[in-house]
């Protein structure tokens, strides 16, 4: 609920994307081919009942999954779209830059869908996401599916939509086993080398999204969608770090280990420079925001499930019943997040994972590294403390 209350002001927006002809959109030269004079009637009634199936609710809104509509302020055709990858996946809480454009021809043919988030063209997310950018759905004409499972313009309850097309890329592409999307893999599930296959997979998709979807976001954020991408990770830090040390122990004994440590190792830096979770003043009645509450109740040390059963635990406050001294549990709360940074870092650093290094070298290297994130999660507590006076 927190989330929902400090993120619905990014769900859907307006930015102005036209600096240097949208050069930053990937799909510029269509954009420029398509002028805003020749959109038809029938084109811009359907943009317009498709922002407004954006702004009803029904979009997926929450800390475990959430899809964000940008358009622009002048093309209504022109939009960026920020989808986060489900918890309990191997894609989970990082988020998914993608350019999105419909043509004179929309909505009679579909939109242009195009995945930013590739590490620079190195990275293929997914056997329907490559690392050119190309998207396969069969909604977007990109894949051979059932004719059911196509682009049909026909009005009716059958009629598809990009709000089925945001969805189906959360939903069926971004998905806990990515492996057997492949055509013909699914035939291995149940069996012993599907499985070995599948897992190892998975250990390179969560290294590529801490890579990328996380630490790439947090050093590159799209333009205009700053803070949005800064909101997201200081609310989810606590959960993010929890997720990423079940990753870690996923990963026990596997080559993709070493990669997996020195990608959290970097996030973890990252995570560090938001600083604590911006504070509104509490008002007359002493009553605090929501990034106050979230601050607790987001932080790490529980699951989701432990939180949960805390919560009906005999004894425990409702909600409604927090201490209104708020300021110092947004303090404690920076303090377990980056206590929970630090762990993981020493972790990561006793189970010695430098591949590219000798042993003499990836000691010292593991040495320095612990020592340096150790000062920078100490510094940040220290600014993070209440004026003693």
């Amino acid at each position: 609920m927190q989330y929902k209350q400090q993120l619905s002001e990014f769900q859907v927006m307006e930015i102005d994307m036209s600096d240097d002809e949208y050069a930053r959109h990937h799909f510029h030269r269509n954009i420029h081919e398509s002028c805003t004079s020749e959109m038809s009637s029938q084109k811009l009634s359907r943009l317009t009942a498709d922002m407004e199936s954006f702004t009803s609710g029904d979009l997926p809104f929450s800390a475990d999954a959430a899809v964000f509509v940008c358009a622009d302020e002048e093309r209504i055709d022109v939009m960026k779209v920020i989808i986060t990858g489900s918890s309990g996946t191997p894609y989970a809480f990082g988020l998914f830059e993608f350019d999105v454009f419909m043509t004179n021809q929309y909505p009679n043919h579909p939109p242009m869908v195009h995945l930013c988030t590739t590490g620079k063209g190195t990275f293929r997310f997914n056997p329907n996401l490559y690392s050119d950018g190309k998207v396969c759905l069969s909604l977007l004409g990109t894949f051979d599916g059932a004719k059911e499972e196509q682009w049909n313009p026909k009005k009716g309850p059958t009629q598809s939509t990009l709000f089925q097309v945001l969805v189906a890329i959360q939903s069926s592409i971004l998905v806990e086993e990515p492996y057997f999307n492949e055509p013909g893999y699914e035939q291995d599930r149940g069996t012993a080398h599907g499985e070995a296959l599948r897992n190892a997979y998975n250990e390179r998709i969560r290294v590529a999204t801490v890579n990328h979807a996380m630490v790439g976001m947090l050093r590159e954020p799209p333009q205009g969608m700053e803070a949005l991408v800064k909101a997201h990770f200081t609310l989810l830090r606590g959960r993010i770090m929890q997720e990423c040390k079940g990753w870690l122990r996923l990963a026990e004994g596997s080559e993709n280990r070493g990669a997996l440590v020195d990608a959290v190792t970097a996030l973890q830096v990252e995570l560090l420079k938001l600083g604590p979770i911006d504070r509104a003043p509490a008002n007359a009645n002493g009553a605090t925001s929501g990034a106050e509450k979230d601050a607790v109740k987001e932080s790490p040390g529980k699951t989701s499930s432990e939180a949960k059963a805390s919560k009906n635990m005999p004894g425990k406050k409702a909600p409604d019943e927090e201490p209104r001294n708020s300021a110092m549990d947004v303090d404690a709360a920076m303090e377990r997040d980056l206590a929970a940074a630090m762990a993981l870092s020493m972790e990561a650093v006793a189970d010695g994972h430098h591949p590219t290094a000798g042993a003499d070298d990836q000691s010292a290297m593991q040495e320095l590294e612990a020592r340096n994130i150790a000062e920078a999660i100490a510094l940040s507590m220290q600014s993070s403390q209440p004026n003693a006076q």
